[in-house]
């Protein structure tokens, strides 16, 4: 079995940390906008009729 020091899970822990902030920042953002090709993929979605649309059962048989 291996043996964990409370210095390495120091050392985790603050590596944690400095990750956690960086995710912080990055959603704190006030600069994020959708590309433009997303915006196009959205519209394009919600002008696809149901009728066209895969149902969750086939998407399930097919990668299931």
């Amino acid at each position: 079995m291996t043996v964990v020091t409370l210095e390495k899970i120091h050392d985790d822990l603050l590596s944690i940390k400095k990750d956690m902030n960086k995710i912080k920042i990055y959603f704190e953002e006030d600069d994020l906008e959708l590309s433009d090709e997303v915006k196009k993929q959205i519209t394009g979605s919600r002008n696809t009729p149901i009728s066209k649309m895969v149902s969750q059962n086939e998407v399930e048989k097919e990668f299931l």
